[in-house]
């Protein structure tokens, strides 16, 4: 083969892997924002009891959203994002965007509550984000109490003053 067309197909070669490169886009400059469901309401409910949940888009639009449960057996949700209370237990109650698809879980913790038991139950946004602070407040079914005291399981991630108002350290 002369030197002269080796020369010209590795200028071809050449070109052709540019005209690839250049036709390709660049995935690490993808500036897509994907849309996110934020699910807000109380987290807790009674067995029997109902709680009403939103559900907003952020970065999207969505007309409605179609609800569902985790587990059926702990708490179940209607169209309109109301939760009832089945039995005691935790359960993900997930709210999809009916346009985008995307999706929003929210912790549901269902209290059984046995005639005559008393039982604290805590109320509030149990999501801290970090830097920022939210309120829980407690109310005792079946007793009295007139003082609460409130900790932390990993002050490390989140601290809880006397008063109930948690700060958000790191996430976790």
């Amino acid at each position: 083969m002369s030197s002269q067309l080796r020369t010209w197909l590795a200028t071809l070669a050449a070109m052709s892997f540019l005209a690839l490169l250049i036709g390709c886009p660049m995935d690490d400059d993808d500036d897509t924002v994907e849309p996110v469901v934020e699910v807000s309401g109380d987290h807790g409910v009674e067995v029997d009891a109902t709680i009403e949940l939103s559900a907003t888009t952020v970065d999207g639009t969505d007309a409605g959203y179609t609800w569902s449960s985790a587990n059926e057996n702990v708490a179940s949700v209607d169209a309109d994002g109301v939760v009832t209370g089945v039995g005691g237990g935790e359960t993900t109650i997930t709210a999809t965007g009916d346009d985008t698809g995307a999706e929003g879980e929210y912790a549901v913790v269902v209290i059984e509550v046995t005639s005559g038991d008393a039982v604290v139950v805590v109320t509030g946004d149990f999501v801290v984000m970090v830097g920022e602070t939210t309120a829980l407040a407690a109310e005792t079914v079946n007793g009295e109490d007139t003082s609460y005291t409130w900790t932390s399981g990993d002050e490390a991630i989140a601290t809880v003053d006397t008063d109930g108002v948690v700060t958000g350290v790191t996430a976790g």
